[in-house]
C-alpha cells in the first residue's frame, strides 16, 4: 500500500513539473541510449572468438624475421605446423590458413560470380574452431584435394539451398571444386573472416614441395592446440630450440646471416594484436577504453543534471517535505520516496532509451561497420548490463536529492523559512565543472581529429589521383590474357590519357621481396617493399625523376636488369652515387639470381603506404605483361563517358565476368576508415555531452536564480537592469568553465598528443581547437542563461518581496 503511495506520489510530480520532467528524462535518455550502443559494441570487440570451446588452449605462432631489415609477421612458412606437432607432445595439433588472394570469379555452370574471403586451410579446421557444418562431416570436408566448404549464403546463392549444394562442381578461377561440406555463416565475432574453406591439399604438388622446403617463405596463418591452458604454459625453451634444430641449419646453407625466431600469440587477446605485419584487420584496445569512459561520462553527466534539476526543485518541495515531516513521516520513508521516484525516472529514461537505440541501431551500424540488431540486446550479458545501468543511475541520481530533501528541518519551513542548501551547493557546482570539463574535452577531440584528417587529405602523396580509376584484373579473363590489346583499344578514345599496368599501386598491399643489393663491394641480403609495373606507370602517377631514366619498351634487357628506386632506398643503402649499383632478385645460392641488374633511375619519395607509416625503401621492378591492376588517366570532364567506354571494351574482351573499379583518391581515403569512424562516434557523442551540459546548465541556472531571487528583486527596485543581472549570473558561470578548462585542456592535450603518436606524419597540437571549444560551451552557457534572465527581467520584484 505504501509502495503504491510513494508511485502516485511520484507520478503526480512528474506531471506537475513537466518541464524539468521532460528535461530529465530526456537527459537521462539521450545517457542511457549512449551508454547502451557502446556497451553494445565493447561487447563485440571483446567476444571475438570467444565462442570457440578450446579457446584457451589455442595460440597462433608468429616468426620474426631479419634479413638486414626486421620483419615481425603474422605469418609463418608451410611446414611449421606439422613440425611443431612432430617434435613437441604439448602440441596435439595444428591448422594453417592462406588467403586465396582478393576477389576471385567463380563459375557455377554458366553462371559467373566475383566472391572474396575465400581461405585455403587443412581439415584440422572443424576439429580445432567451433565453426558448425550444417552439411557435410567436418573430418573429410577438407581431407583431399579440390574440395570447397561453402557458407550457408555462397550455398544458397549458387544452388538454392545449402542441402542441394553438396557435390556439385565449381570453378574457383581456372580449377575446379566439389562442394564436400557447408558451414554455418560467421555471423559470431572472429578474425577468421570467411565465405569459403578450401582444401590446402589443392596446391600443386611441386608448390607443396617448394614452400615446405623453405623456413623463410610466409605464406600462412599457423594455429596450434595444446594439451593445457596456453596461459599456463612454459614453451619459451621448445621455441629456442627449434630455431636452433631447424632454423640455423636451414640459414648456413645459404651462407646467409638471416636470423629467425618464434613466438605464441594466444587466441584469447589476439583480435586487440596489431604488432605484426600482414594480419587480418585487428581491434584497438586503446578506443574500447575511450568508448567505455565515454558511457561511464555521459551517464554520469545525464545523472547530475537529474541531480540539479531535483535541487533546482527542492525549494519548491520544502513545504510538502515540512507538512509529511509534521504528520509523522520520518527521513527512512521521505527518501525511499525520493528514491522511488528517482527509479521511476530512470526507468521512464530507459524505455525511451531503448526505444532511441531501435531508431538509431541502423546509423550506429554503418558508423561502426558492425551489424547489431535489437535482438542483441536480449543476450544475458547484456541483460545484465542493462540492469546494471538501471540500477547504478537511479542509485546515483537518487541518492543525492533524497539526502538532502529528507533532511529539511519541518518546523522551519512552516515558519515560512526557506531551507539553504549550504555545502551542497558546492558540491553541485563541483558535478557541474565535471559536466563541462567532459565536454570541453570532447569538443577538442572531435575539432584535433577533424584536423587530422583534414591534414592526411590535404597532404601532398607525391602523386597524382585526381580522375585515376583503378581496374582490378583477374586472372583467368581474356583481358589478362591480351593486355596491351586491352591497353590500345582504351587509349584509342580521347576520353583516357594514359594507362598504366601494376602489380600494387598507391592505397593497395604493397608486397615485400628478399633483394640483393650491394653494399661495400659485398652483396648483401635486405628484405624491402616493391612494386613491378610498366613504363607508362610513372607518368600516370606524376612522380618525378630525380637522377637516371625511366624503364624503356625499346631496351629489352630492362626487364631482367633494370631497378629504379626511391630517394629514401638511396639514403638508407648508403649509396651517395645509386646509379648503376647492383641489385638481384629472385635469389638463388651461390650468390645467383634469376634477375641480375643495376640501378637505371631514382624517383622522389611518394607516400606508397598509408600516413600511419614512416616512408620506406622502394625498388619499382619493370613487369610490363604482368598487371593484376590498370590505372586509366580520364581526360577533364569526361568521366562519366570514360567509365561507360570501359564498361564496354570490358565487355568485349571479358564477356560477363564482372567490371571492378574504384577511383584512386577512394582507395587512399579507405586507408583511414578507423579514423573516420572515431570521428564520426566522438562527433556524434560531443554533440550529445554537449546537449546534456546545456540542459545541466539550464537546471543549475534555474536553482540560482531561484536562491537568489530575493537579492536580485532587490537589486531591480534599486534600478539594476537587465545586463546587470546577466553580468551577475555569467560571472559565476564563467568561473566554473574556467576551472573547468584547467582541469581539461592538460588531459586533452596528453590523450592528442598520444593518439597523433599513431601517425608518422601529423599535425601540430591544434591549439585553436582548444579556444573554439571554449567559445562553444561559452555559447552554450549564454544560451541556456538566456531564458532565466529574460523570465527575470519580467518578474515584478515588488511581489517577490512582498511574499518573503
Amino acid at each position: 500500500m505504501m509502495f503504491r503511495n510513494y508511485l502516485k506520489v511520484s507520478w503526480r510530480h512528474l506531471l506537475a513539473g513537466k518541464a524539468n520532467s521532460i528535461i530529465s528524462v530526456l537527459g537521462l535518455s539521450v545517457g542511457v541510449a549512449s551508454a547502451i550502443l557502446i556497451a553494445l559494441y565493447i561487447q563485440d570487440e571483446l567476444s571475438y572468438d570467444q565462442f570457440h570451446t578450446k579457446k584457451d588452449r589455442i595460440a597462433r605462432i608468429v616468426e620474426r624475421i631479419d634479413h638486414s631489415g626486421e620483419i615481425k609477421a603474422a605469418l609463418t612458412s608451410l611446414p611449421v605446423g606439422p613440425q611443431f606437432v612432430s617434435d613437441y607432445p604439448e602440441v596435439q595439433n595444428y591448422v594453417r590458413i592462406m588467403q586465396m588472394g582478393g576477389m576471385l570469379t567463380i563459375k557455377v555452370e554458366d553462371q559467373i560470380f566475383r566472391e572474396d574471403r575465400f581461405l585455403r586451410t587443412d581439415s584440422t579446421i572443424f576439429e580445432i574452431f567451433d565453426f558448425k557444418l550444417l552439411q557435410g562431416d567436418p573430418k573429410t570436408a577438407l581431407a583431399g584435394p579440390s574440395m570447397v566448404v561453402l557458407n550457408e549464403d555462397l550455398a544458397t546463392k549458387f544452388f538454392g539451398s545449402p542441402k542441394e549444394a553438396m557435390g556439385k562442381q565449381l570453378f574457383i578461377g581456372t580449377s575446379q571444386f566439389t562442394v564436400n561440406g557447408v558451414v554455418e555463416n560467421g555471423d559470431k565475432p572472429s578474425d577468421i573472416d570467411y565465405q569459403a574453406f578450401t582444401s590446402l591439399s589443392t596446391l600443386p604438388p611441386q608448390a607443396q614441395q617448394a614452400l615446405n622446403g623453405d623456413w623463410f617463405r610466409l605464406v600462412c596463418q599457423t594455429y596450434l592446440v595444446f594439451d593445457q591452458p596456453v596461459a599456463d604454459l612454459d614453451f619459451e625453451t621448445q621455441l629456442a630450440d627449434f630455431t636452433e634444430r631447424i632454423i640455423k641449419p636451414f640459414v648456413a646453407t645459404f651462407g646467409s646471416g638471416s636470423t629467425a625466431d618464434f613466438k605464441l600469440q594466444p587466441l584469447e587477446g589476439l583480435h586487440f594484436d596489431n604488432s605484426r605485419e600482414y594480419d587480418t584487420p585487428k581491434g584497438n584496445r586503446s578506443y574500447l577504453y575511450i568508448f567505455g569512459l565515454l558511457a561511464l561520462f555521459i551517464l554520469v553527466i545525464a545523472t547530475i543534471n537529474f541531480v540539479n534539476l531535483a535541487l533546482s526543485q527542492s525549494v519548491k518541495r520544502a513545504k510538502e517535505v515540512g507538512v509529511r515531516k509534521a504528520l509523522g513521516a520520518g527521513q527512512n520513508q521521505l527518501r525511499n520516496q525520493f528514491l522511488g521516484e528517482s527509479f521511476l525516472v530512470v526507468l521512464l529514461a530507459m524505455i525511451i532509451g531503448l526505444g532511441l537505440v531501435e531508431v538509431l541501431l541502423s546509423t550506429f551500424n554503418t558508423t561502426t561497420d558492425k551489424s547489431f540488431a535489437f535482438a542483441d540486446l536480449f543476450d544475458w550479458r547484456m541483460l545484465l548490463t542493462l540492469l546494471g545501468i538501471l540500477l547504478i543511475t537511479a542509485l546515483m541520481a537518487g541518492l543525492y536529492p533524497a539526502l538532502v530533501l529528507s533532511k529539511f528541518q519541518s518546523s522551519r519551513i512552516l515558519r515560512g523559512s526557506l531551507p539553504k542548501i549550504g555545502r551542497y551547493g558546492n558540491l553541485r557546482r563541483i558535478l557541474m565543472v565535471v559536466q563541462l570539463a567532459f565536454s570541453i574535452l570532447m569538443i577538442i577531440g572531435t575539432l584535433a581529429i577533424q584536423s587530422q584528417m583534414r591534414y592526411l587529405q590535404d597532404k601532398d602523396l607525391g602523386f597524382e589521383q585526381d580522375q585515376i580509376v583503378v581496374l582490378n584484373i583477374p586472372q583467368d579473363t581474356a583481358v589478362f590474357n591480351h593486355l596491351d590489346s586491352f591497353k590500345d583499344r582504351l587509349l584509342a578514345h580521347s576520353e583516357f590519357e594514359g594507362v598504366s599496368g601494376s602489380q600494387a599501386i598507391p592505397g593497395t598491399n604493397v608486397g615485400e621481396l628478399m633483394f640483393r643489393i650491394e653494399q661495400n663491394a659485398e652483396m648483401l641480403d635486405k628484405s624491402i617493399k616493391f612494386i613491378a609495373a610498366d613504363e607508362d606507370f610513372f607518368e600516370i602517377l606524376g612522380l618525378e625523376l630525380v637522377q637516371g631514366r625511366l624503364f624503356s619498351n625499346d631496351i629489352q634487357s630492362d626487364v631482367q636488369q633494370a631497378f629504379i628506386i626511391n630517394e629514401t632506398a638511396a639514403e638508407s643503402f648508403g649509396w651517395d652515387e645509386p646509379l648503376g649499383k647492383r641489385i638481384q632478385w629472385g635469389l638463388q645460392g651461390n650468390g645467383q639470381a634469376t634477375n641480375d641488374g643495376e640501378v637505371v633511375g631514382v624517383i622522389k619519395d611518394f607516400h606508397f603506404a598509408s600516413l600511419h607509416n614512416p616512408m620506406e625503401s622502394l625498388v619499382i621492378l619493370f613487369r610490363p605483361n604482368f598487371s593484376l591492376l590498370f590505372s586509366m588517366k580520364l581526360s577533364g570532364g569526361q568521366v562519366r563517358s570514360g567509365l561507360t567506354i570501359l564498361e564496354e571494351e570490358w565487355s568485349n574482351f571479358a564477356g560477363n565476368h564482372p567490371l571492378e573499379y574504384t577511383f584512386l583518391d577512394e582507395r587512399i581515403q579507405s586507408q583511414y576508415e578507423r579514423e573516420k569512424t572515431l570521428l564520426k562516434i566522438f562527433g556524434y557523442f560531443a554533440f550529445i555531452s554537449i546537449m546534456i551540459a546545456g540542459l545541466g546548465l539550464f537546471a543549475l541556472t534555474s536553482y540560482t536564480v531561484e536562491q537568489r531571487l530575493k537579492e536580485f528583486s532587490v537589486r531591480k527596485i534599486l534600478g539594476a537592469e537587465l545586463k546587470d543581472l546577466g553580468m551577475l549570473l555569467a560571472k559565476e558561470f564563467m568561473l566554473l568553465i574556467g576551472v573547468a578548462a584547467l582541469i581539461s585542456i592538460p588531459l586533452a592535450g596528453w590523450g592528442i598528443s598520444s593518439w597523433l603518436e599513431e601517425f608518422s606524419y601529423r599535425i601540430a597540437m591544434p591549439w585553436l581547437s582548444f579556444v573554439l571549444a571554449l567559445l562553444l560551451i561559452a555559447l552554450v552557457t549564454l544560451i541556456a542563461m538566456s531564458y532565466h534572465v529574460i523570465r527575470l527581467a519580467r518578474t515584478n520584484p515588488a511581489r517577490i518581496l512582498r511574499d518573503e
